[in-house]
């Protein structure tokens, strides 16, 4: 039964499983639904700026203040988590009753979204935060890159093993 009322509570509220791609920690970019799209396109992942950052020649302060928002972020996405964790398990217990208060039901599911947007609110203010510290040069250049597809280095081909 309880597997049931998880799964429900997680389809009605849109996270669970497919929530690590739709809200990945800070500094990673998020998966877009095409509806979203747009405002992604005009937002730079804090990642692709950490790869980057001697090909965009961040300045000291520039870095410093991406570290810090970063680091301020992750700390802040962490509570954040812990309490949708616990508003989803209040919901958890409000479907196992018997005899649900649609009421109750529809307040605590208002918290658990509650506590979804302030994540996604969390996750834009940085996305935000950092381009504007960014100079339009460096922006140019992250648009740039953010096109290429991403491959990894070449690396020479290691030698066969050799027997004892």
């Amino acid at each position: 039964m309880r597997k049931w009322t998880i799964l429900l509570i997680l389809s009605l509220t849109n996270v669970g499983f497919g929530r690590a791609q739709v809200e990945p920690p800070p500094g990673e970019p998020p998966e877009v639904p095409a509806e979203a799209a747009r405002v992604h396109e005009l937002l730079i992942p804090p990642a692709l700026i950490m790869r980057n950052q001697r090909a965009l020649r961040l300045t000291g302060d520039q870095r410093s203040f991406i570290i810090e928002r970063i680091r301020d972020a992750r700390s802040r996405h962490a509570a954040l988590r812990w309490d949708l964790e616990d508003e989803m398990d209040k919901l958890a217990a409000l479907v196992e009753k018997s005899s649900a208060d649609e009421g109750e039901l529809v307040t605590q599911l208002d918290r658990v979204l509650d506590a979804e947007r302030e994540i996604k609110k969390a996750m834009l203010l940085l996305a935000v935060r950092v381009r504007n510290i960014l100079t339009p040069e460096q922006l140019e250049m992250l648009k740039k890159l953010e096109r290429r597809p991403w491959r990894r280095p070449e690396r020479p081909p290691r030698p066969p093993l050799q027997a004892p």
